[in-house]
C-alpha cells in the first residue's frame, strides 16, 4: 500500500493534541461529611466537577478535554494532575488525594488511552498530616485519551479488548466496578513499594561562560540547585531525595539548565529522566554518567553535558512526602571509567547529488563542544542533456591523498560497555539480511513451499550458530576493567533474559516447520515470517531503549558554503565507530575506517524519519574514531586499505576500480496531485558518481512502465572492490512530471542501494541465468535451497524492489527498480567515459513472469462532485498495465452525482506472476468537450490492486482483431464457477475452519441459557411493559449474579462500537463498489503533512480474474480479449437499475449522544440535532437536551431522497445559545452504499421473528421472502422445510427462537437460515443485523480530530411501497417511586465520648437521604447510649424518580435562577448515624451506602452480620481487604425494586486512625462500627397513594415507640427528671461510697490505735 504521508515523519513538528478525559466516580475516599469535587489540571489549565455532597462514593461523570498545540516531546513531558477535594466554607479548600499519570504512559497504551480504569489515590504532598505515603485516600474511576489528527478514531475511549459493546458501558456497566480488575496499573499494592529516590548533579561542562543553576521537576516535588557564576564548568555537587511508589503512572523526572542572560534566567536546555526505562524490571538506577543537553531552540546546538547519577532504595515504611537537598562529595569519575582523547578522522572522497548553485563547499564536523578544521571542495555541474530540467545538481571529486577532516575530543572510555550493543546489532542486521533475501527467494520461487520450509529452517539453523557464538565469546558480559553501574548490571541481566529465550522461540519455529503437514505449509511458512519480524522489532525496541547511559554525544558532519554557512548536515552515533580495544577483536560490522554513504539533509529539516525526501547529497568516505594513544597500533590494522603519506593525509592502497553500472527500471506507482489533471507525464533521472541518465517520459499516466536498462559503462570508484561489499554506493532517483511550458515538476526522490557484484559471480549468474531459461518449468531440487538462497544474496542482475520516492515528508511514489555495479578489469588510463545507454527490455532473469487476467469494471458514477461542468460530458478511463477501459459519456448531471451511458468495460491485461510486483490501477476524470476535445480533470491510484484477485475463478478469452483493445459491451467472458454475487474482498470471506467454528460458539453459548420450555415466560417477563428501551439496555447491560434472570428472555439488537461501514465482516458495505476521492492537486504547507485536494468520489466494481487460454494464445494481453457470451439476464437488470433512478424514504433514529466536545467553558452542553439530505434540512432545536454531554435524544426524523442524487446524508449537532448556536461536529452517511449493498443493510434483520410487540419485524418482506428471493439470485431450490428445521444449499438447520416461539414455524426457520447465510456455500456472507450504531463526529476546520459520538441506526424504504409506521423512541420519562425505610435499632456501635464520670456515652442518631441531599431526614435522639445500643422505630419517606432501562436515578437541579436541569445519578440510600453533640461538633460514628438495584442481601441474625468483600458492589483488591479485616464471606445481591421489601441487618462503618508498627505514622483503615435494623420498601406512585403511611411515628400505619431505657431523655428539656435519673443516683451512690470508705478508714484507725495496748 502506497502511504501518502510518513505520519512519524511529522512528529517533531508542533501539532494540534487533544487530551480527552473522564472523571466517572469514586470509590472509598473516607470523607463522609461535606462536599467533594474533582480537579483536573494539565499544563496549567484547571478544570472543576461539580460538587457531590456526603458520600465517600461520589459520581460524577463529567468530561473535560484540553486542547494542546505542541510537539511530541513537549507533550510526553506533561503529567496529568488528578486531585479529589473536600469543600471548606472557611478554611482554605485541601486535597483530600491526588492522582498522578504521565501523558506519556498513556501514548504507550495499544490505543493510547485508559478506558474506564480505577486509579489509587495518594495523599497530596501538600497534606501536612501524618498520613502515610502506603496509605490509600481512597479510588477514581477515569477515562484518559489522547487524540491527534493521525489517531484512529475507533480505538480512542476504548478498552483494548476487542469487544462490541464497550463504547456504551461507560453509563452503566457494573463489570467496572471491579477495582481490583480495572486498576491503571496490573500491580497491587503487594508489588507496589515505596521508594526512595536520590538523584545527584555533580558538574557539568558548558559551552558558553555564564551564570548556571539546575532546575529540576517531579510531580509534585521541585526544586533548584545553587547557582554557580561566571563558569563553563560548573560543580554543584547537589542531591536531591524525595519519596514515591514504584511502579506509578508518574515517573519523569525534568531536568532543566538555566542560564542568567539579560538580567533574567532562562532555560536553554531541559532533558527527561523516565524512572520506568531505567528500571530493567528491578528499582530504578543510573549512572554516574554524562547527560547531553541541546538547544531547545536549535537541536543541532550543543550545549553541554552534566554528570549526573540516580540511586533508589525500597523504604519499609512510607515517609511523609517531602524533598531534601543536601551537599554530596564529588565523585571519584576513575572508579567507572577512564577517560581518553580521542581522534575523531573523517575522509571525504566524492559526493554527488548536491543540491544549490555553489561554486564549492566546505566539510566540517562539530562532536561536544569540539569543532574540526575543513576541506574544501570544488563542485562541478553535471552535464546538461536537455533544456528545461529544473535541476541544478552538483558534484566533486578530492584527488589523492585525501586530506582529512579531524578534531580530538576527550571523553570516558566505554568501549567495553558499547560491546553488546555490537553483538544485538549484529544479530539485527543478520535477522533483517536474511529476512530481506528469503522475500526474493519467496518471489523467485512462488509455488515451491517445501523448499522455502527448508530454507527458513536453515535461517533459523544460522541464527541459533550466531546466537551460540555470542555466549561463547560472552558477548553479553562486561570485560573491562572499571566497576560497573548498578544500571550497567540490570541491563545486562534484562538483555541476558531476552536472549536466554530467544533460542528456544528460535528451536520452536523451527519445529513447527518441520512437523506442518504439506497441506499447511504455506499458512505456516507466512506465521513463521511474521513471527520472525515481531522478534526483529522486538530487538530494535530492545536495542533502542536500553542504552540510556554513556551515550556519546551526536557527530555532525557539517556542509557549508561561502560565509560559513551551513546548508546541510548528516547526524551520526559515534560509538558505532569506535575502534575496538586491544584486546577484542573488531566486529565484523564495525564502521570504523570503513567505506559508507554518508546522506546529508536540509540543516532546515525537522522530518524525524529517514526517508523524508530531504536529502541534500551523498558523500562517500571513511569515518574513524580511535583512541590517541592506541592510534599507531590500530593504523597498522588497515594497511591493506589506507596509508598515510602524511599527517591527516591518506591515499589508499587501490587508488580506484572501475565499474560497469547497470540500473534495472520497470514501472512506478505515483500518487496524483503532481498537476491539476491528477496525472503525471512522468521520468525518471538516476545519478550516480559523476553520471546521470533520463529514462524516456510516460505521458499522462501514475502507472508509468518504463521497462529499460541504463547502463554506464565506466564508472570509477576509488579504493578495492572490498570497499563497497557490505557498504555499497547509492543510487539517486529522482521522479519529475515533464512540463512543456514551464520547468519540469519535482516529484520526489529516493536512494537505492547498488548490487556490488565481482567478474566471476557475474558471470556465472548469467550462465545460471541462461540455464534457467532453458528449463523454465523445472522445480529446483529440495536439496539445493540453500545453495540458490546465497546466490540471491550476490545475482546479477539483482531481484527488482520497490524503491520510495518521497518529497517534504510524504511519499509519492514508489519504483520497481535494482541497479548493480559489476567490476572490471579497465584501467583508470585507457577508458573513455561514454554516454549511458539505455535499452528497452530488462533481462528476462528478473523480469516479472508475466500471466493474462482479465480485467472487469462496473463505472458506477461520480458522488459529491464540486466542480462546475459549463454543459462538458464527463467519461472515466481506467488503465491498469498496458490496458485502457473507457466508460460511456456521462448521463445529465444530478446535483452532484454523474453516471454514465454505458458502465461496463472489459479486457484482458498481462500481469506479473508475482503480486509483489502488480502495477496500481488507475482512474481518470475525462471532460469531453462538444467539439471531442478531451481533458484530464482529475485522477486517483489504487495501489493495491491485488485485493480485486478472483483467484478461484477463470476466463475464457480467445485472439483479438487489431482494433480490439478493451470490450465496452456488456459482453463477458464465460466465468467458471460462476457467482457473480460473490464478495469482492475475498479477504475478509470467512473460511470453512472459521465458519464451522463459529457454529460451534453459538452452540455453546446458547447451551449456557436455561432451557426455554422449563420456564413460564407469563410470570417472568410481561411484554407489554417493554419498549425499543427495553432491547437496547437489554443489549448493553452486563448483569451480575441477581438470582434475576428476566433478561435473558427479553430481545436484544447489536451495538456497534462505530459506523455501520466500518465493518469487516460486511465487506465496509463496499462489495458492490469502492469508492476512492478524486484529487487534483496537493497542497504543501510547511512542518505540515501535505494535503491532497479532492473533489469527488468515483465508485467503480472492480474484478480481476485469471485468463484461460489455448496454448497457441501466448503473449501480452493486448492480443487476446475475452470470449464474447451473453451475460445473465438478471445481471444485466442489476447494471440497468444502477442508472435508474431510485425514490427512498429515509428513517433516522437518532438515540444518543455520547461524549460531546462543548465549545463554552462548562463540561456540558445544550445539544440538539440537525439533518441534511439533498437540499432539505430538519433542525430538531425546540428539542434540545439541556446540560448535557450525553445527551438521550429519542428521536425519529423522516426524509424523501432520490438516488444516486441524494446520496449523501449529514447528521450534525450543535449548541443551543441565546445570540448565536455553536456547531459542535457532523458524520455523512453515503446511503446509496446501504441500499445497493447484498448485505442487506436497509433495514437491519432481528434476532428473532414476531408480528406484533416491542421485537415487531420490521422488513416489508417476511424472513421467508427474502430467502426465497435471496436463493432464486443464486438459482437455487427453495428451502425445504422438514419438521423443526430447514435445509437451503445442502445444509440443514433448526429452529433457534427462545421467545417468540408462538410465531409461524416456517418465518422462524427461515430466519435462523438468514442469520447463518455466510455459512452456506453459495453465499458466504453475512445479513446486517438489528442495530445501533455509534459514529464519530467531526468538524470541517478540525478534520481528523474527533468532536464526540452519536448513536443512531437507519432504514431505508422504496418511496412506492407502503411501509410500517415508525418506531416510538421516545426515552421512557423516570417513573416515581416512594422509598420507605424504617430505622429499628443500631447494635454494637464505637462510642467516643465520655461523660463526666468518665463513662462511654453517646447521644445517637440517624440521618438519611436518597435522591436530594438538602432533602434529608433525621431519627429522633436516642439519649445516652452507654452499651453502643439506640432504639429508634422510626419512618423515613424518600420520593424519587428511577429509569428502570439506565438503572439510574433522575434528580433535578438548578443553574442560576429559573433554570434547571437533569442529572442520572446511581439509585443509592444513604445512612448515616451520628452523635449528637449540644456544643462541641457532632461525632461521626458510621455510615451505609446502599444501590437499591444492587446491594448485598441483609442477615437476619446481628450476629453474622460483618463487613463482606463485595460490600456495596464494590470488589477491593485482596492485600487491601485484608489489612482492613474485610471478610470473603459473600451474600447474594438484592434488587429492591423487584423485590419491593426487604428488613435485616446491615453493617455500618467508618475510616479510624490507627498507629504504623513503627508508633510514627498514622494509618487510615475502613473498619466495622456498628450494625443497623432496618425495613426497605419500595412503591410506586400509586402504591404509596393506596397505602399511605407517615413520617417518623406519625400516622397513618404509626410505628410503636421504641422501648428505650428510663436514662433515655432530654436533659435540657427535662432538666428535674435529669437530677432524679442521672445526677441524684450518681450523688446517692458517691455518699454511700463515702460513708463506707469512712467507716472502714474509722475502723482500721481505731484497730491500729489499741493496737499497742494489746500487745503490751
Amino acid at each position: 500500500m502506497l502511504p501518502i504521508a510518513q505520519n512519524d515523519c511529522f512528529l517533531s513538528m508542533s501539532q494540534d493534541y487533544l487530551v480527552c478525559t473522564t472523571i466517572h466516580k469514586a470509590r472509598l475516599l473516607g470523607v463522609f461529611t461535606g462536599e467533594t469535587f474533582v480537579r483536573v489540571t494539565l499544563d496549567k489549565v484547571h478544570k472543576t466537577t461539580k460538587p457531590y455532597a456526603r458520600s465517600e462514593n461520589p459520581y460524577y461523570n463529567e468530561y473535560f478535554v484540553f486542547e494542546l498545540r505542541c510537539t511530541l516531546t513537549e507533550l510526553l513531558r506533561l503529567t496529568v494532575l488528578y486531585e479529589v477535594r473536600k469543600r471548606n466554607t472557611c478554611k482554605k479548600t485541601m486535597a483530600h488525594g491526588e492522582l498522578l499519570i504521565d501523558l506519556q504512559s498513556v501514548w504507550n497504551q495499544p490505543n493510547r488511552c485508559y478506558f474506564k480504569k480505577w486509579g489509587r489515590l495518594e495523599a497530596s504532598i501538600a497534606d501536612v498530616s501524618n498520613s502515610a505515603l502506603g496509605a490509600s485516600k481512597g479510588y477514581l474511576q477515569i477515562d484518559l485519551a489522547i487524540v491527534t489528527q493521525h489517531s484512529d478514531p475507533n480505538t480512542v475511549l476504548r478498552p483494548h479488548e476487542d469487544e462490541m459493546l464497550d463504547l456504551n458501558k461507560w453509563q452503566i456497566n457494573q463489570d467496572y466496578n471491579n477495582i481490583e480488575k480495572n486498576m491503571l496499573q496490573n500491580a497491587d499494592n503487594i508489588m507496589q513499594s515505596n521508594i526512595r529516590y536520590t538523584v545527584t548533579f555533580y558538574k557539568a561542562v558548558l559551552i558558553k561562560k555564564s551564570d548556571y543553576l539546575i532546575q529540576f521537576r517531579f510531580h509534585p516535588f521541585k526544586g533548584k540547585t545553587n547557582v554557580c557564576k561566571s563558569t563553563s564548568q560548573p560543580e554543584w555537587n547537589h542531591s536531591v531525595c524525595f519519596s514515591w511508589t514504584y511502579p506509578s503512572l508518574s515517573q519523569t523526572f525534568i531536568v532543566q539548565i538555566l542560564s542568567h542572560e539579560h538580567l533574567q534566567w532562562k532555560a536553554i536546555a531541559d532533558y527527561e529522566i523516565h524512572f520506568d526505562e531505567i528500571a530493567f524490571k528491578d528499582k530504578p538506577a543510573l549512572g554516574p554518567t554524562y547527560v547531553h543537553f541541546y538547544d531547545i531552540a536549535s537541536p543541532l546546538q550543543y550545549l553541554g553535558r552534566i554528570l549526573v547519577e540516580v540511586v533508589s532504595e525500597s523504604l519499609p515504611a512510607g515517609p511523609a512526602r517531602d524533598i531534601l537537598t543536601k551537599p554530596v562529595t564529588p565523585v571519584d569519575e576513575k572508579r567507572w571509567w577512564q577517560e581518553e582523547t580521542f581522534l575523531v578522522e573523517f575522509v571525504p572522497l566524492q559526493g554527488d547529488f548536491l543540491h544549490g548553485n555553489y561554486s564549492n563547499c566546505k566539510i566540517s564536523m562539530k562532536l561536544a563542544e569540539n569543532s574540526s578544521n575543513y576541506v574544501e571542495c570544488f563542485l562541478k555541474s553535471y552535464p546538461e542533456k536537455a533544456p528545461n530540467t529544473g535541476s541544478n545538481l552538483k558534484y566533486f571529486r578530492q584527488e589523492a591523498p585525501y586530506k582529512a577532516v579531524y578534531l580530538q575530543i576527550t571523553m570516558p572510555d566505554n568501549r567495553y560497555k558499547f560491546d553488546s550493543d555490537y553483538y544485538m546489532q549484529e544479530v539485527l542486521d543478520l535477522i533483517e539480511s536474511e529476512l530481506t533475501t528469503f522475500k526474493l527467494f519467496q518471489i523467485k520461487y512462488n509455488n515451491q513451499f517445501v523448499l522455502q520450509a527448508k530454507c527458513f529452517k536453515a535461517i533459523i539453523m544460522n541464527l541459533l550458530n550466531k546466537l551460540k557464538e555470542g555466549v561463547d565469546d560472552k558477548r553479553l558480559e562486561y570485560t573491562g576493567f572499571k566497576d560497573v553501574t548498578m544500571w550497567d548490571t540490570n541491563r545486562l541481566i534484562y538483555i541476558n533474559a531476552f536472549f536466554d529465550k530467544f533460542p528456544e522461540k528460535l528451536r520452536a519455529m523451527r519445529q513447527k516447520l518441520k512437523t506442518s503437514p504439506a497441506i499447511l505449509i504455506e499458512p505456516t511458512i507466512t506465521e513463521v515470517v511474521a513471527e520472525m519480524v515481531m522478534h526483529c522489532n522486538e530487538l530494535k525496541s530492545l536495542l533502542a531503549t536500553t542504552r540510556l547511559q554513556d551515550e556519546w554525544p551526536t557527530l555532525m558532519i557539517m556542509l557549508s558554503v561561502s560565509g560559513n554557512r551551513e546548508i546541510a548536515v548528516c547526524c551520526l552515533n559515534a560509538k558505532y565507530f569506535l575502534n575496538a580495544p586491544k584486546d577484542k577483536s573488531a566486529s565484523p560490522n564495525s564502521l570504523c575506517w570503513r567505506m559508507r554513504n554518508f546522506i546529508f539533509k536540509d540543516i532546515q529539516c525537522q522530518h524525524s524519519c529517514i526517508n523524508c525526501g530531504c536529502n541534500y547529497g551523498i558523500i562517500q568516505g571513511s569515518l574513524g574514531i580511535v583512541v590517541d594513544s592506541e592510534r599507531i597500533e590500530y593504523l597498522a590494522t588497515i594497511t591493506s586499505d589506507w596509508k598515510q603519506t602524511e599527517l591527516y593525509y591518506w591515499s589508499p592502497v587501490v587508488q580506484y576500480t572501475v565499474y560497469k553500472c547497470r540500473i534495472f527500471i520497470h514501472q512506478a506507482k505515483v500518487r496524483p496531485g503532481s498537476d491539476r489533471s491528477g496525472l503525471c507525464d512522468g521520468y525518471l533521472r538516476v545519478i550516480i558518481g559523476s553520471q546521470w541518465a533520463e529514462t524516456r517520459t510516460e505521458e499522462a499516466t501514475l502507472s508509468p512502465i518504463w521497462n529499460c536498462v541504463i547502463c554506464f559503462d565506466v564508472i570509477v570508484m576509488p579504493g578495492s572492490m572490498q570497499w563497497y561489499v557490505k557498504n555499497p554506493p547509492l543510487v539517486a532517483v529522482e521522479l519529475y512530471d515533464r512540463d512543456r511550458i514551464t520547468a519540469n515538476e519535482y516529484v520526489g526522490c529516493g536512494m537505492l542501494p547498488v548490487a556490488v557484484i565481482s567478474m566471476t559471480a557475474a558471470d556465472e549468474s548469467a550462465r545460471e541465468a541462461s540455464e534457467s531459461k532453458a528449463k523454465l518449468n523445472k522445480l529446483v531440487k529440495t536439496r539445493n535451497a540453500m545453495r540458490m538462497f546465497n546466490k540471491l544474496k550476490v545475482l546479477s542482475p539483482p531481484p527488482l524492489t520497490w524503491v520510495p520516492i518521497a518529497q517534504q515528508g510524504s511519499v509519492r511514489a514508489e519504483v520497481l527498480m535494482s541497479a548493480e555495479l559489476v567490476e572490471t578489469r579497465e584501467e583508470v588510463g585507457r577508458i573513455q567515459v561514454e554516454e549511458p545507454s539505455i535499452t528497452i527490455g530488462i533481462p528476462a532473469s528478473i523480469k516479472p513472469i508475466m500471466r493474462n487476467y482479465v480485467l472487469e469494471v462496473i463505472f458506477i458514477g461520480f458522488r459529491n462532485y464540486t466542480k462546475s461542468t459549463f454543459g462538458a460530458r464527463h467519461r472515466i478511463k481506467v488503465m491498469m498495465g498496458d490496458l485502457l477501459l473507457t466508460s460511456g459519456l456521462s448521463s445529465t448531471r444530478l446535483k452532484n452525482s454523474i453516471n454514465f451511458l454505458v458502465i461496463f468495460a472489459s479486457g484482458v491485461v498481462s500481469l506479473p506472476e508475482q503480486l509483489e510486483y502488480w502495477p496500481a490501477i488507475i482512474a481518470t476524470d475525462v471532460s469531453v468537450s462538444s467539439k471531442g476535445a478531451e481533458t484530464t480533470l482529475g485522477a486517483v491510484l489504487i495501489p493495491d490492486s491485488k485485493r480485486f484477485l478472483q483467484a478461484d475463478k477463470s476466463v475464457k478469452c480467445i485472439p483479438a482483431t487489431s482494433s480490439e483493445e478493451g470490450s465496452t459491451a456488456l459482453q463477458i467472458g464465460e466465468i467458471e464457477d460462476n457467482d457473480e454475487s460473490k464478495p469482492l474482498l475475498n479477504k475478509n470471506k470467512p473460511t470453512v475452519f472459521q465458519r464451522t467454528l463459529g457454529v460451534f460458539k453459538r452452540s455453546k453459548e446458547h447451551e449456557k441459557l436455561p432451557p426455554i420450555e422449563s420456564t413460564d415466560l407469563a410470570q417472568v417477563i410481561d411484554e407489554t411493559q417493554y419498549s425499543w428501551w427495553t432491547k437496547y439496555y437489554n443489549s448493553i447491560f452486563t448483569y451480575q449474579d441477581t438470582g434475576d434472570r428476566s433478561h435473558l428472555y427479553k430481545h436484544s439488537l447489536v451495538i456497534y462500537s462505530n459506523e455501520l461501514e466500518r465493518q469487516a465482516d460486511l465487506s465496509y458495505l463496499h462489495d458492490w463498489a469502492e469508492p476512492v476521492n478524486l484529487v487534483h492537486g496537493v497542497k504543501y504547507k510547511k512542518n505540515s503533512i501535505p494535503k491532497e485536494e479532492t473533489y469527488a468520489t468515483l465508485k467503480l466494481n472492480i474484478k480481476i480474474v485469471p485468463c484461460k487460454c489455448g496454448p497457441n494464445d501466448a503473449g501480452d494481453g493486448i492480443m487476446l480479449r475475452p470470449l464474447a457470451a451473453a451475460l445473465n439476464p438478471r445481471y444485466q437488470a442489476e447494471l440497468h437499475t444502477l442508472t435508474d433512478l431510485t425514490k427512498i424514504i429515509v428513517r433516522i433514529y437518532v438515540v444518543q449522544g455520547l461524549q460531546l466536545r462543548p465549545h463554552d467553558r462548562s463540561s456540558k452542553s445544550d445539544a440538539y440535532v440537525k439533518l441534511h439530505l439533498g437540499g432539505k434540512t430538519i433542525a430538531n432545536r425546540a428539542h434540545y437536551v439541556p446540560n448535557e454531554a450525553n445527551p438521550v435524544f429519542g428521536k425519529c426524523f423522516q426524509m424523501e431522497g432520490v438516488l444516486p442524487r441524494d446520496n449523501m446524508l449529514e447528521i450534525s449537532i450543535s449548541e443551543r445559545n441565546i445570540f448565536a448556536d455553536d456547531y459542535i461536529g457532523s458524520t455523512f452517511v453515503d446511503l446509496e452504499d446501504r441500499w445497493r449493498t447484498r448485505h442487506r443493510a436497509a433495514v437491519g434483520i432481528s434476532q428473532e421473528y414476531s408480528k406484533n410487540g416491542y421485537n415487531k419485524w420490521r422488513n416489508i418482506a417476511t424472513p421467508y421472502e427474502i430467502l426465497s428471493e435471496l436463493c432464486s439470485q443464486r438459482e437455487l431450490p427453495p428451502p425445504k422445510f422438514l419438521e423443526n428445521s430447514i435445509e437451503v444449499d445442502g445444509l440443514k438447520f433448526k429452529d433457534e427462537t427462545r421467545i417468540a416461539t408462538s410465531e409461524d414455524i416456517q418465518e422462524r426457520l427461515s430466519l435462523t437460515a438468514l442469520h447463518h447465510l455466510d455459512q452456506l456455500p453459495s453465499f458466504g456472507y453475512k445479513l446486517v443485523p438489528e442495530h445501533v450504531e455509534t459514529r464519530i463526529l467531526y468538524r470541517r476546520d478540525c478534520p481528523g480530530i474527533e468532536q464526540g459520538k452519536i448513536q443512531l441506526w437507519i432504514e431505508l424504504y422504496e418511496g412506492n411501497l407502503n411501509i410500517p409506521a415508525p418506531i416510538d423512541i421516545t426515552p421512557h420519562p423516570p417513573q416515581p417511586y416512594e422509598l420507605r425505610v424504617v430505622v429499628f435499632s443500631c447494635r454494637d456501635l464505637t462510642l467516643d465520648d465520655r461523660n463526666i464520670f468518665g463513662k462511654k456515652m453517646s447521644d445517637i442518631g440517624v440521618k438519611g437521604w436518597c435522591a436530594d441531599k438538602d432533602q434529608s431526614q433525621a431519627t429522633d435522639i436516642h439519649y445516652r447510649s452507654m452499651n453502643g445500643e439506640a432504639l429508634f422505630n422510626w419512618r423515613m419517606v424518600f420520593p424519587l424518580k428511577y429509569s428502570t432501562n439506565e438503572d439510574m436515578m433522575v434528580v433535578k437541579l438548578k443553574s442560576g435562577i429559573l433554570n434547571e436541569y437533569e442529572v442520572k445519578h446511581p439509585p443509592t440510600f444513604y445512612l448515616q448515624v451520628w452523635d449528637n453533640d449540644l456544643i462541641t461538633k457532632n461525632d461521626f460514628l458510621g455510615m451505609l451506602e446502599i444501590n437499591l438495584s444492587n446491594f448485598p442481601e441483609p442477615c437476619t441474625n446481628p450476629r453474622y452480620c460483618t463487613l463482606t468483600h463485595d460490600f456495596a458492589g464494590i470488589k477491593l483488591p485482596e492485600s487491601l481487604a485484608r489489612l482492613q479485616g474485610i471478610t470473603h464471606r459473600h451474600r447474594p445481591p438484592v434488587n429492591l425494586f423487584q423485590k419491593k421489601r426487604i428488613r435485616g441487618w446491615f453493617p455500618l462503618y467508618a475510616q479510624t486512625d490507627q498507629i504504623s508498627m513503627d508508633n510514627k505514622l498514622k494509618e487510615q483503615l475502613r473498619t466495622q462500627t456498628g450494625k443497623i435494623e432496618l425495613e426497605l420498601e419500595l412503591l410506586t406512585e400509586a402504591e404509596a397513594a393506596t397505602n399511605p403511611c407517615g413520617v417518623g411515628r406519625n400516622p397513618p400505619n404509626a410505628l410503636a415507640n421504641p422501648a428505650r431505657p428510663d436514662t433515655s431523655f432530654n436533659p435540657i428539656t427535662n432538666p428535674l427528671k435529669s437530677f432524679r435519673k442521672i445526677l441524684l443516683p450518681a450523688l446517692i451512690k458517691g455518699l454511700i461510697i463515702l460513708v463506707v470508705c469512712a467507716i472502714v478508714i474509722l475502723v482500721i484507725a481505731e484497730f491500729f490505735s489499741l493496737l499497742p495496748y494489746k500487745i503490751f
